[in-house]
């Protein structure tokens, strides 16, 4: 079983975020040092080219890309009349007797797909905010920064995500997805909250390393030392491309930029009004599976975080 010990109680009246927030606090400090003491060696002076930089970003695609598609998988996904008649409280019942560990042989329907409640179905799909969505700025980043075609970017991704402690993160997104779709706010909270917490700062320090820096051919992208071209400019369809989000006097970093005038705090202030109105129909074991995968999330990306010094 499962230990829960660590998890905020739901009496004590902590909303989701506050109570991820909480149970993650040691995790996500060590995560947030581990970053910041890191991040000078992706940076003039200490680096010349944008090299480490793009293959940190090639492994944090493969996270975004994993648990963004299954949400898309679920939200495009529609329940069939005969699942629609299943009464509410019933699934509400069954999850509750679900728990992480339990090995689900049938958390696939034969598309592939999460196999999805509709009452489960009703709530995600009202969480989804394909505005927030990193996947394709990412790719488009990568893409910026190191001239490869698209299906270069996307084989390097692949190989990224099937080595190391990494291909073990993208087993675990999938596999408790696929089992217990709710864990997905789990994801939607750290990853897309850390863009408007410490990736601010982030994001300002890549602004400031100049536009030579970003200009500038970048060496073999490790681990695979994959040469790359020229930098050029990006696609007219890529998010680089598409004002307001234009950044070319600031670098390839529109993974860290949404769209609109408040530059996505609106979109955060969206998305938490809205998982905050979604709470009480989660069950309190689902509260309880979201935050527990919460701290798997933090541990993995500190097992990253080793590997990726190993490859430097």
């Amino acid at each position: 079983m499962l230990d829960y010990s660590a998890i905020p109680d739901q009496k004590d009246h902590h909303h989701l975020g506050t109570r991820i927030n909480i149970a993650t606090r040691s995790a996500h400090t060590k995560l947030n040092r581990s970053l910041l003491l890191r991040l000078p060696l992706a940076l003039p002076p200490k680096a010349t080219t944008p090299s480490v930089y793009v293959t940190g970003l090639v492994h944090v695609a493969p996270i975004y890309i994993a648990f963004e598609s299954k949400w898309r998988d679920i939200v495009n996904w529609e329940p069939t009349t005969d699942e629609e008649e299943v009464k509410t409280a019933s699934i509400e019942q069954l999850l509750d007797d679900v728990s992480l560990d339990n090995e689900n042989e049938n958390s696939e329907g034969d598309d592939g797909r999460p196999k999805t409640s509709p009452h489960m179905h009703s709530i995600l799909k009202h969480l989804n905010l394909p505005v927030l969505e990193r996947s394709a700025r990412l790719k488009a980043d990568i893409r910026s920064i190191t001239g490869w075609t698209e299906a270069e970017v996307d084989e390097q991704i692949r190989q990224a995500a099937e080595r190391g402690e990494l291909g073990k993160f993208i087993s675990h997104i999938k596999r408790s997805i696929n089992e217990h779709p709710h864990v997905l706010l789990a994801y939607a909270w750290v990853l897309y909250m850390a863009l408007f917490a410490g990736g601010r700062f982030i994001r300002g320090s890549l602004e400031n390393a100049g536009a030579e820096f970003w200009d500038t051919t970048c060496e073999p992208v490790l681990p695979s030392r994959t040469p790359c071209n020229k930098p050029g400019p990006a696609s007219p369809t890529s998010p680089q491309n598409q004002k307001p989000l234009s950044i070319c006097n600031f670098g390839p970093l529109s993974f860290f930029r949404f769209a609109g005038p408040q530059d996505g705090e609106d979109l955060k202030v969206e998305f938490k009004k809205r998982l905050l109105d979604s709470e009480s129909r989660f069950s309190t074991k689902e509260l309880d599976d979201i935050v527990y995968e919460a701290t798997h999330i933090f541990d993995y990306m500190n097992s990253l975080v080793a590997q990726l010094d190993a490859v430097f």
